[in-house]
């Protein structure tokens, strides 16, 4: 009994980080898609220049401020950042509140 009561106890753990990586990957696809689309009308050599940097931004994040300063990556951003423009963008309807 003891066992199954810890089985499930891990289920539920990996179910809530699985759903908070589902959650933070969706947030940060569809802030790099709007910044996206935004860049790509109408498409330019500066345009496409914007859509590298964003790119690399993405790609090339740290939180190592001494890195930055060297001019190696870019300051990475919390990812709640991110969470919380998909939610004020894309409200949902909670129930029971």
């Amino acid at each position: 009994m003891a066992l199954e009561m810890l089985g499930n106890v891990n289920n539920v753990t990996a179910a809530l980080i699985l759903g908070r990586a589902l959650m933070e990957t969706i947030a940060l696809t569809e802030f790099v898609r709007n910044e996206l689309l935004q860049l790509r009308e109408p498409m330019s050599i500066a345009a496409a220049s914007a859509i590298d940097a964003l790119c690399n931004q993405q790609l090339f994040s740290t939180k190592n401020e001494d890195r930055v300063a060297d001019g190696y990556g870019h300051m990475a951003r919390n990812v709640l950042t991110y969470i919380d423009k998909f939610d004020k963008e894309n409200p949902v309807r909670k129930r029971g509140l």
